[in-house]
């Protein structure tokens, strides 16, 4: 870092960081830095930022704290967000030196696990696994009440009601974020992986450049709620929730009675009344993003879910079990002592010698957070990943690291 600076931001950064933004990201992202920097629960203080020999600043990048839910578990985490790297500085080192700084204040503010959506293959070398998949984006053949074309939503400004006339659509405001969270609330829970929202961040979404909060309402009841966000020539409805299904039938008409010539998408989400509408208004299409998550403190991450692993012992067929259990990650190992389902104070060692026929389960240290909040198992990583090994104890691994679904209301929203 010779030629650069990099530091936590300062009041004085805030008309630099915006207008950098502004030059290596979109209008939408420079005003969502300036939100951010307005804001008294993030502030300059959320920003890291790189400064040459000059005084200028050259890059930055932010950190939005951030609650996951790891089955009945919460999870200090952190979001980044908004990094973007002058242009004439690029190639020197400087996003992978935000991003460590950036690590490090996240470390400091007891994080245990971060998460970003962000460009493909670049988190990976900075130690981000792809954990968790990101809901498909599914094209809108023919919106449901509408017959004109599927488009971008533009941000609505006053209230419409769709086709039908029964539910009011608008956009959400303070006093229906309560509600709205409630149904989100009901949505997760039958995921084992969450990002929740807290107060604040709801606050936050409803002045969030690029997409807009929208509810469907009838007599002072929200049946169904979703984010609309445009990018270029598509718009996506996200994270959307529902109680009534006709209530985000007409939140889709709504929508897509504003729309031009751009294509309409609404993105999955599982186990919940919107895939029934999804099926119906909506064709299939693959997963095409995923979740990065990076986490520096593997051990204290598992020590936090002692209660959570315990749990999932009670409910199998190993309820009640003594026995040790130990988990190689080639560069480290952990010891899980358990004593009649409890598992005790765990300890991490060194590197273990890996067998090519039995020894203890084991997994690249790449692949840990794959395996503790993964879609996968022991197996499913064993079946792709040449160095993965069920070993033996793969009986128990399975118990306490199920596939995990996930359903993450991140700030940004990949496309």
């Amino acid at each position: 870092m010779d030629d650069h600076e990099v530091r936590v931001a300062r009041a004085a950064d805030a008309g630099p960081i915006t207008d950098l933004v502004a030059q290596r990201l979109t209008p939408a992202d420079a005003a969502n830095a300036r939100l951010l920097l307005d804001r008294p629960e993030v502030g300059p203080g959320a920003f890291t930022v790189a400064v040459d020999r000059g005084g200028h600043l050259v890059g930055t990048v932010a950190l939005l704290d951030a609650t996951m839910r790891v089955g009945e578990v919460a999870v200090p985490a952190g979001e980044l967000v908004l990094l973007a790297v002058d242009r004439a500085h690029e190639g020197r080192g400087i996003a992978r030196h935000l991003c460590e700084a950036l690590a490090a204040s996240s470390l400091a503010r007891g994080h245990l696990v971060r998460i970003v959506v962000g460009i493909p293959y670049f988190y990976r070398r900075l130690g981000y696994e792809y954990v968790a998949p990101h809901p498909a984006h599914r094209p809108v053949a023919e919106p449901a009440g509408g017959s004109g074309p599927s488009g971008p939503a533009a941000a609505p400004t006053s209230g419409a009601v769709a086709a039908g006339g029964a539910w009011a659509v608008r956009p959400a405001g303070v006093d229906d974020l309560d509600r709205v969270a409630l149904l989100h609330a009901a949505a997760q829970r039958s995921v084992g992986l969450a990002l929740v929202r807290s107060p604040e961040a709801w606050r936050r979404l409803l002045d969030w450049s690029g997409s807009c909060l929208r509810v469907a309402t009838r007599d002072g009841a929200i049946g169904a709620a979703a984010r609309v966000a445009t990018h270029s020539d598509v718009v996506v409805i996200t994270e959307a929730v529902a109680s009534d299904a006709t209530a985000l039938r007409q939140l889709v008409a709504a929508t897509a009675a504003e729309v031009g010539d751009r294509s309409l998408f609404v993105d999955d989400r599982h186990d919940t009344l919107v895939a029934s509408v999804w099926s119906q208004l909506a064709a299939p299409a693959p997963v095409d993003d995923w979740y990065y998550l990076g986490c520096d403190r593997p051990v204290a991450l598992l020590d936090l879910l002692r209660p959570e692993l315990e749990a999932r012992l009670a409910r199998s067929p190993f309820a009640g079990v003594s026995r040790e259990l130990t988990i190689g990650f080639y560069r480290w190992h952990v010891r899980l002592p358990i004593e009649r389902g409890r598992i005790g104070e765990l300890v991490a060692g060194g590197p273990l010698r890996v067998e090519r026929d039995g020894g203890p389960p084991t997994v690249p240290p790449d692949a840990f957070l794959s395996l503790v909040l993964g879609p996968w198992t022991i197996d499913g990583l064993a079946s792709h990943l040449p160095d993965a090994r069920p070993g033996e104890g793969a009986d128990l691994v399975r118990v306490l690291f199920p596939p995990a679904r996930a359903d993450l209301l991140t700030t940004d929203i990949a496309w």
